[in-house]
């Protein structure tokens, strides 16, 4: 079935709001209040409707700014991929995504990422799963073994805090090694803290006197979830052990309570387990290999397959260096290494640390 995408009018994205609610009920009204007043009022929605003109099928594309092999850029987030029931397997989704790389593609977009609900359901789309998120459960025997060090405040971020709090998780998210992360700044805190608070929660600072020793946030929706601590490398144990006696005073009326420490990409925590994953889509290949660095210079021809975007189809001499990355277009064939987008998705994309909520 084809039916024209057609990107929203910014003063009618509240109109995809009726098919949010119908496929993802479990998201609250405060929740989708937050949302449209913030992200979804300065990203693309791109839709598809029925012959009654309702909206059946849609993809909210979230504008996020990165740093990507130590370089600023800005992807795309995607978020709300749905489809009516009624109106399933039926080809919508395949032209909404279609549409909106080819439209990023010309934008030179280098990549685009989501958090799916089913892995399986975006590998035809060319996503490669490259990171994880780790749930660590937190066992109120062992909350109530930790008793916090009276020099050390935690307390949610005030206005006056963003700006320096952003500062040190910038400072920190690049010296523990990450090349994929989400920039923070004031307006991303303030964001984040509404998204939070939609969900009973808030962005926490752990304070050693007037110094920033680490940040975590929390939710209380169907139960305590901790997410994304933050530290130095050398603060890593002091922080969690801060966590650990938070937790343990938020749970003092209920300490049967389940409570989950998510972890950004940290498998190497006592009882880690994947709680999600981030799903990574090359768009505009060209962009992509000019910010990915090499501490060896390699050289390749290769033959590059990608099913969805024809601008990254072909023969190209491939260069990687410290410097950064260069991709030049061959006239032949001959002597190149077939390969596909997904390969070099995998290859590129290691230790990422993004958890975005929406």
């Amino acid at each position: 079935m084809n039916r024209p995408v057609i990107s929203l009018k910014k003063e009618d994205h509240e109109k995809s709001r009726a098919l949010w609610e119908q496929v993802f009920p479990e998201d609250g009204r405060d929740f989708l209040d937050v949302y449209y007043e913030g992200k979804g009022a300065d990203n693309e929605i791109l839709v598809c409707k029925d012959s009654r003109q309702e909206i059946c099928a849609m993809i909210h594309w979230n504008p996020v700014r990165c740093v990507f092999y130590g370089k600023p850029i800005t992807a795309d987030f995607l978020v709300a991929v749905a489809t009516r029931p009624d109106m399933r397997r039926k080809g919508l989704m395949t032209g909404l995504m279609k549409e909106g790389l080819a439209r990023r593609e010309e934008r030179k977009m280098p990549f685009v990422f989501l958090t799916p609900a089913k892995e399986a359901y975006y590998t035809p789309f060319g996503f490669v799963s490259a990171g994880k998120c780790m749930g660590i459960p937190m066992e109120p025997e062992e909350n109530g073994e930790k008793k916090r060090e009276e020099r050390f405040l935690v307390r949610p971020l005030g206005k006056e805090d963003r700006a320096g709090a952003a500062n040190s998780m910038n400072s920190w998210l690049a010296d523990s090694g990450s090349l994929l992360y989400a920039m923070r700044d004031p307006v991303y805190l303030q964001r984040l803290q509404k998204e939070l608070a939609s969900e009973g929660g808030d962005l926490m600072g752990v304070f050693d006197g007037d110094r920033l020793l680490g940040t975590f946030c929390y939710t209380e929706a169907g139960g305590l979830e901790i997410r994304e601590p933050l530290c130095g490398r050398e603060e890593k144990e002091q922080l969690y052990d801060e966590i650990r006696c938070w937790t343990s005073e938020k749970n003092k009326e209920d300490k049967s309570r389940e409570t989950v420490c998510i972890s950004g990409c940290d498998p190497g925590m006592p009882g880690a387990s994947p709680h999600s994953v981030t799903m990574i889509r090359v768009v505009s290949l060209e962009a992509c290999v000019s910010l990915v660095k090499s501490r060896k210079r390699i050289t390749r021809k290769i033959l590059v397959e990608d099913p969805l975007i024809p601008a990254n189809n072909g023969p190209f001499l491939l260069t990687l260096s410290a410097e950064g990355g260069s991709l030049k277009p061959l006239s032949r064939k001959e002597g190149c290494c077939p390969v596909r987008i997904e390969e070099l998705t995998k290859a590129w994309f290691r230790n990422l640390f993004l958890n975005e909520a929406v």
